[in-house]
């Protein structure tokens, strides 16, 4: 079951882990990884990578269109938001960055 967090970027908007956001991250050139947020120079793209793909609706094009509305003051509530909205096992955290989910059936 997907969790939902609430987050304020232009307005309050929720974000969740889901079928969608995996495949929206994992349709990027390089899908930035959980542990680039401890990366400083990694930290800002990789949050805003991750809250255009786990945000409700399309009204984001790109990960870039996300950047206007952190602010570096916002920055660590929103990674926590991220983070919070994960699964809690270790079988999820395998399959974020765009990996093919487990849940999937394997095709022949």
């Amino acid at each position: 079951m997907k969790k939902t967090v609430t987050v304020e970027l232009d307005r309050k908007r929720k974000i969740a882990w889901d079928n969608r956001a995996q495949y929206r991250l994992g349709s990027l050139a390089r899908p930035p990884r959980p542990q680039d947020f401890a990366n400083p120079r990694k930290a800002f793209s990789a949050l805003c990578a991750f809250l255009w793909a786990m945000v409700e609706g399309d009204d984001f094009a790109a990960p870039e269109d996300i950047a206007p509305h952190v602010d570096s003051q916002r920055a660590l509530e929103l990674m926590h938001a991220v983070l919070e909205a994960f699964p809690k096992s270790e079988e999820a955290e395998k399959n974020v960055g765009g990996s093919t989910p487990s849940s999937l059936p394997a095709s022949s």
